[in-house]
């Protein structure tokens, strides 16, 4: 069973998705420009057996507004006041993209942790890394006269990055649509707030964070061509495989969205593989 539901944490609102399951924790951080239901094929893996819960970062979806100078740091900070007010005990934590950043910083801090699964994220950020993702956050500015542009509009937008349109993706797109005060259509996402996200990966600690993580951690590397090239290369991951010192490494053809929006059942087998042993 899904439940969304908003709940105030300290100074700030959070939105929050809830899949039940037996087991559990599994708590999951979106990435960039993501929200809460980007975890929609991880809870379709997991649950009944586990518990999911997701929510959206500030800045994005229905959840706070962030901060001018927003970073992954705060975005850690957020996650574990959240997992605090929630009562998680022992998590899985799972993380994509910016999520995996976020991820990693919690599970350094945080030794109850028993997983950490890394997916595509937590490796070292260029800045031309940086100048190839700046052009696709220009989405987050567009404005449309009526909802079915915007809509048609991601869908245009996902096909590019090689995935056919379906329920959860429309889910995805319908809880990130908001409105302008003259009544148009736009991103909830504060472009701003991304964007200050965005160069905060290119300043990762990776020495300070890393090593700390003590639980087993999964890390997936999406190899799958976004345009003409995967969105980071595997060579980016080679400080995160050493630092790291129980890591296990994966890669899906899949690439950096398809991963999560895209039935890949070597992938899902893999995860669901890794959150068993972790609750074993």
């Amino acid at each position: 069973m899904k439940r969304e539901y908003s709940k105030k944490i300290g100074k700030y609102e959070f939105q929050l998705i809830k899949w039940e399951g037996q087991k559990g924790p599994v708590f999951c951080i979106h990435a960039l420009t993501g929200n809460a239901n980007h975890f929609q094929l991880i809870a379709k893996t997991l649950t009944p057996e586990y518990q999911v819960i997701s929510y959206d970062l500030r800045g994005r979806g229905d959840s706070s507004p962030a901060d001018k100078d927003s970073n992954v740091m705060k975005h850690a900070d957020d996650a574990i006041a959240i997992m605090d007010d929630l009562g998680l005990k022992n998590p899985l934590i799972i993380g994509h993209s910016m999520g995996a950043y976020t991820a990693a910083i919690v599970a350094s801090r945080r030794k109850d942790v028993r997983g950490l699964v890394l997916l595509d994220g937590a490796g070292v950020v260029t800045e031309q890394d940086v100048k190839n993702i700046e052009p696709a956050l220009e989405r987050v500015s567009n404005v449309f006269e009526r909802k079915e542009d915007y809509i048609e509009g991601a869908r245009e937008s996902y096909k590019s990055m090689g995935l056919d349109w379906n329920e959860m993706l429309g889910n995805s797109v319908d809880h990130e649509i908001g409105r302008t005060p003259d009544g148009k259509y736009k991103c909830k996402g504060d472009p701003g707030a991304i964007h200050s996200d965005l160069i905060s990966l290119m300043e990762y600690p990776h020495e300070k964070i890393l090593p700390y993580i003590c639980c087993p951690t999964l890390l997936v590397y999406a190899k799958g061509i976004l345009g003409s090239a995967p969105l980071y290369y595997e060579k980016a991951y080679d400080k995160t495989k050493a630092l790291i010192k129980n890591l296990d490494f994966y890669i899906t053809e899949e690439n950096h969205f398809t991963m999560m929006h895209k039935d890949s059942p070597g992938l899902q087998s893999t995860i669901k593989a890794f959150a068993d042993k972790c609750f074993a």
